[in-house]
């Protein structure tokens, strides 16, 4: 099967449902101007399903649930941070 490099778009929020082929994995985010950009491995074919992504500030709390590091990003032009994770 062919993959694909699947891109989806984050707001700043402290958690959101983004849907990612089933399979996709590799998941990293960035910036991109002023926006969060998160980034997957993907198989062309798969059908798309919800995925919780979490984001916390830093001194935040974790779920006390599975949760799986993606990357740290910072606001354009700030020093906040905001460490983003997959709820599983």
């Amino acid at each position: 099967m062919a993959k694909i490099v699947k891109r989806v778009a984050l707001d700043v929020t402290a958690s959101q449902v983004v849907q990612l082929p089933a399979a996709a994995d590799n998941l990293r985010v960035d910036r991109v101007g002023d926006k969060f950009v998160l980034w997957a491995d993907a198989e062309a074919a798969d059908a798309l399903t919800s995925r919780t992504i979490l984001m916390i500030g830093d001194n935040g709390l974790l779920p006390s649930g599975s949760v799986t590091f993606i990357a740290t990003v910072f606001k354009s032009g700030s020093t906040q941070a905001w460490h983003v994770y997959e709820d599983l």
